[in-house]
């Protein structure tokens, strides 16, 4: 009986370790690349997504990739777009702060 209880632990245990929910997500602040001011109306999408938001006038945003499977995790991509700037995209981004360009 206890073989069949270590087993299952070490099965749960490698099923745990090696399974990802695949949900990634990234926030921060878009600010205007000359003037270092946050961007309202700034278009964030997942680009592998449905999902998209607004900033608001303080520049803030925060979104998170569709659901996965497996190992490897799936990346993050988002592209911002805002007209009169250029587009900008990034994969599983570490910094909280993203600057446009005109």
């Amino acid at each position: 009986m206890k073989c069949y209880i270590n087993i299952a632990t070490c099965l749960f245990v490698v099923l745990m370790a090696s399974s990802c929910e695949g949900y990634r997500c990234t926030h921060g602040i878009i600010l205007d690349a000359s003037s270092k001011l946050p961007l309202d109306s700034v278009l964030c999408v997942v680009v592998s997504g449905s999902k998209s938001q607004l900033t608001k006038a303080d520049g803030k945003f925060g979104l998170c990739n569709n659901m996965g499977g497996c190992m490897p995790c799936k990346p993050i991509e988002i592209r911002f777009t805002k007209t009169g700037y250029q587009d900008l995209v990034v994969v599983n981004p570490t910094d909280t702060l993203f600057y446009l360009r005109r």
